[in-house]
């Protein structure tokens, strides 16, 4: 449906400077069984430095958009694919403490969890002008996201809109989910508003490299 060729180089030295270093001394796991605002608070600065370092990515598949007239349910659906053609592995069995793989660190290793490949969708969309955020679950040890756009099928009422649910696993559309995902009672919203993007000390500008949009 959609023509894009995409190579993602990055340094294992680089992608090493960008651990999530979410409060110290602590990891996401470390989050659990607390409330909605320390939950939040986990993902903002993740969130800030992967925004930070996919803009370059972003004004690409922008102006991929527009080149191919996609229109904006279309662009959710190739951001929403570049996220879920990466390989599922918890970054804590692939040697990252925090179990949390930033943005630009999922695209270049090919791989991550259900967290990580939603903050990578979530920074893409917030550059893009889509809102979406995040949805976790501690019972079912799960994350997925909102967004913004009125998908038809599964869906959340935020800010008096209609947020369609997606998966950042397996290979669903937006809108579709397993048939037991939404069976946990502890799904929470959170909160990531107002996050700005933010670079990681010594680290260049576009981590992102992408070539034949």
């Amino acid at each position: 449906m959609y023509s894009l060729s995409l190579d993602f180089g990055l340094a294992p030295a680089l992608a090493n400077r960008l651990s999530p270093s979410l409060i110290p001394g602590q990891t996401k796991h470390d989050f659990e069984c607390v409330g909605r605002r320390e939950l939040s608070l986990a993902y903002r600065q993740p969130l800030a430095y992967s925004m930070g370092h996919l803009s370059t990515l972003a004004d690409r598949l922008r102006q991929a958009a527009q080149d191919h007239g996609w229109n904006v349910k279309e662009l959710v659906e190739v951001v929403v694919a570049l996220a879920q053609a990466s390989d599922y592995h918890d970054p804590v069995d692939l040697g990252e403490p925090t179990g949390l793989f930033l943005g630009p660190v999922t695209l270049a290793r090919g791989e991550g969890d259900c967290d990580s490949k939603s903050l990578l969708i979530i920074a893409l969309l917030r550059d893009l002008g889509i809102d979406a955020t995040m949805l976790v679950s501690e019972t079912g040890k799960h994350a997925m996201l909102a967004i913004d756009v009125p998908f038809p099928g599964r869906h959340i009422i935020l800010k008096g809109r209609r947020w369609a649910l997606v998966e950042a696993t397996g290979h669903d559309p937006a809108g579709v989910l397993k048939s037991d995902a939404m069976a946990e009672s502890d799904w929470t919203v959170l909160n990531l508003s107002n996050v700005e993007p933010r670079l990681a000390d010594g680290a260049p500008e576009a981590l992102d490299k992408a070539s034949g949009l």
